[in-house]
């Protein structure tokens, strides 16, 4: 089983669409997917279109939950709500969740990716420390850089030397001056974490998430979908 967090420095960078498309990707792969939604507002599930349940917070507290089949191979476990807001507090107070009964519960999952909060409380970083392999969007301009720049530092207490980081440029745009910028930066600061992927600015993308689904469903030979077939290809050589 791969554990991958999508983790975001600042709000508005992609991590959700991000985590959805490549979940949806890897099962269209073939392979059996777990996408576990750690944000309270339940993105993912409105994403899908389903009524999200109890889901995480349940399944942390009790090892039951129900698993949402929202494409084939590719089971949703939303967040829970209001709910998990109310377990994270409980966290900061000294309450762990037992995140062995979430991975019991997915024992039969290929690959569990989490979509976490874009904050990063006790639950997120308890998430964090569960996965080997952090997914980070930002966005491809000045402010997304420099957001990246403190956001990882933030980071950096929670992971260890075992840590697979994935710094991954969203809302780029090739012709734009800012690239040149953005590639000697993350060559010169980043090099180790770098990612040769980029997900394009795409109407096509926004608009697969506004009529609920991702763009696998509606343009499959988009830019935007190339660049995230890219990513999970990455992803899937590394499990291989």
């Amino acid at each position: 089983m791969k554990r991958i967090a999508f983790v975001a420095v600042k709000g508005g960078t992609g991590r959700t669409t991000t985590a959805v498309h490549t979940a949806h990707g890897l099962a269209l792969a073939g392979h059996r997917v777990a996408l576990v939604d750690c944000d309270p507002r339940n993105g993912v599930a409105t994403v899908f279109g389903v009524d999200p349940g109890p889901g995480l917070a349940e399944l942390l507290q009790t090892g039951t939950a129900t698993a949402l089949e929202v494409r084939h191979g590719l089971q949703l476990i939303a967040s829970g709500g209001a709910a998990l807001s109310r377990l994270e507090t409980d966290m900061a107070s000294g309450l762990e969740p037992d995140f062995d009964r979430l991975f019991a519960a997915l024992v039969d999952r290929e690959f569990v990716l989490f979509d976490t909060a874009p904050w990063c409380g006790p639950l997120q970083r308890a998430v964090l420390r569960s996965c080997e392999t952090w997914i980070v969007p930002f966005g491809a301009d000045a402010l997304g850089l420099a957001a990246l720049r403190s956001g990882l530092a933030d980071l950096d207490s929670i992971r260890t030397e075992d840590t697979l980081i994935e710094l991954l440029p969203t809302f780029f745009d090739p012709e734009a001056a800012f690239e040149a910028k953005l590639g000697a930066a993350l060559a010169q600061e980043f090099a180790l974490f770098a990612s040769t992927c980029r997900i394009r600015c795409s109407n096509a993308l926004r608009a697969a998430m506004s009529h609920r689904g991702t763009i696998f469903d509606s343009d499959p030979r988009s830019e935007s979908a190339w660049d995230l077939v890219r990513l999970i290809e990455r992803l899937r050589g590394r499990a291989a």
